[in-house]
């Protein structure tokens, strides 16, 4: 599944961020930004505390 954050502004410049859901629309300009990261895994687990499939990232290979 997919995790999105997004920060977005209204004509005055004012700042506001977010998740970004099914059903947002982008009426002008999406820039999406994309990172490899060599060296390090993300995977989730289920905790059994909140129900959640958390983030876990680790380190793997040489440091």
């Amino acid at each position: 599944g997919m995790h999105v954050h997004i920060s977005v502004c209204d004509q005055d410049l004012h700042t506001f961020g977010g998740h970004l859901t099914s059903g947002c629309l982008v009426n002008t300009t999406a820039e999406i930004v994309l990172l490899r990261l060599d060296g390090w895994r993300l995977t989730r687990t289920p905790d059994p505390l909140t129900g959640y499939d958390e983030l876990n990232v680790e380190r793997v290979g040489e440091a």
